[in-house]
C-alpha cells in the first residue's frame, strides 16, 4: 500500500523565523541581563543582613576572619569584595574567609577577644587590617596577613 504524500502549504509549515526573531532574542537577553545583574548587585547586600545572625565559631582552617557590622558604612563598602570571594572559592572551604557579625549578640565577644576597635577589620594569623576596600582587605588575606 502507498502512502501519499501531504502537501503542506506555507501557512502550515513551521517557520523558524517567525518564532525567534532577532528583536525576540534581544529582548529576552536583555530582560534576561537585567535579572542577573539585579542579582549581582543585590546578593551582597542581601547576605551581609542575614549572615551569622547566630552564634558562630572562629574556623581556624579558612582563609581569614572578616568582623563586619552590617549597619556600619564602611562594612557595607567592603562586604562585596568578601562576598564574591567566598562565592568563587565556594568548592575550596580553605581559600574561604569567614564572615562574623559582631552586631549579633552572639558574637560581640570576639570583639574583645580579637581586640576588634572598629569595622570592618580582617584578621588573618593574628595580623588586623581595618579598611573600607574590600579589594585590599582580600589581597591581605591573600597575602596571610602581610600589609603591600
Amino acid at each position: 500500500m502507498k502512502t501519499k504524500k501531504r502537501k503542506v502549504s506555507k501557512t502550515q509549515s513551521f517557520n523558524l523565523k517567525e518564532y525567534f526573531t532577532w528583536k525576540m532574542i534581544l529582548n529576552f537577553g536583555l530582560g534576561f541581563s537585567l535579572i542577573i545583574g539585579a542579582f549581582i548587585y543585590v546578593s551582597p547586600d542581601l547576605s551581609a543582613q542575614a549572615q551569622n545572625n547566630r552564634p558562630v565559631n572562629i574556623q581556624s582552617d579558612m582563609k581569614g576572619t572578616f568582623f563586619y557590622n552590617p549597619d556600619c558604612a564602611s562594612c557595607k563598602k567592603a562586604y562585596p569584595a568578601i562576598f564574591w570571594h567566598n562565592f568563587l572559592h565556594m568548592a575550596n572551604h580553605k581559600e574561604q574567609i569567614q564572615v562574623v557579625n559582631v552586631a549579633y549578640s552572639g558574637n560581640q565577644h570576639f570583639i574583645n577577644e580579637y581586640a576588634i576597635t572598629k569595622t570592618p577589620t580582617m584578621v588573618v594569623k593574628g595580623q588586623h587590617l581595618t579598611s573600607d576596600n574590600g579589594k585590599q582587605l582580600v589581597k591581605f588575606t591573600d597575602k596571610g596577613g602581610q600589609h603591600g
